[in-house]
């Protein structure tokens, strides 16, 4: 496996277009490959980061009602991914997951309440201790995101995220 090839692949859409060639059912799709590379270890920091920067830019952009199932059918595969990568060590791939997350809950009630179940408001406060600025905006962008509701509030009031 060579990391640098694969990112070669990604940025260009190779791997994209030759996955969407496949029948339906046939293997892993292109979100599965993604959020595999962004959870594996053994996979380098430019490709983990250059995969952040590709959901990032994947979910930030709008969305058409046709094709809004098969984008929810991608997200469910990547929040699991984002979210791993949010309580790991690295704050640029952290940053990188948080910012992923504002853009996908931005104005998706369905896609924050996800967010909530997979306990993302639990790890912002987290994130807020770390001393790193870029990590902490992204984190508040995304408390203010998905703290609309009550509930959520009480969920970060709950967790230590206000005094």
């Amino acid at each position: 496996f060579n990391d640098v090839i694969m990112r070669h692949l990604l940025s260009e859409g190779f791997v994209e277009n030759e996955l969407k060639k496949r029948p339906p059912g046939a293997g892993a799709d292109y979100a599965d490959l993604l959020a595999q590379l962004l959870t594996n270890e053994t996979v380098g920091l430019g490709l983990r980061t250059m995969v952040c920067r590709h959901i990032l830019d994947m979910v930030g952009s709008q969305v058409h009602e046709e094709e809004e199932e098969k984008f929810e059918k991608a997200v469910r595969q990547l929040v699991p991914a984002l979210v791993k990568v949010m309580s790991g060590s690295n704050h640029i791939l952290m940053s990188y997951a948080t910012a992923s997350l504002v853009n996908l809950s931005c104005g998706r009630k369905n896609m924050k309440q996800l967010l909530v179940s997979h306990g993302v408001l639990s790890l912002c406060v987290k994130q807020l201790k770390v001393k790193h600025d870029e990590l902490t905006l992204y984190t508040l962008y995304l408390l203010v995101n998905l703290t609309k509701t009550p509930h959520h509030r009480f969920i970060v009031v709950k967790e230590g995220g206000v005094p």
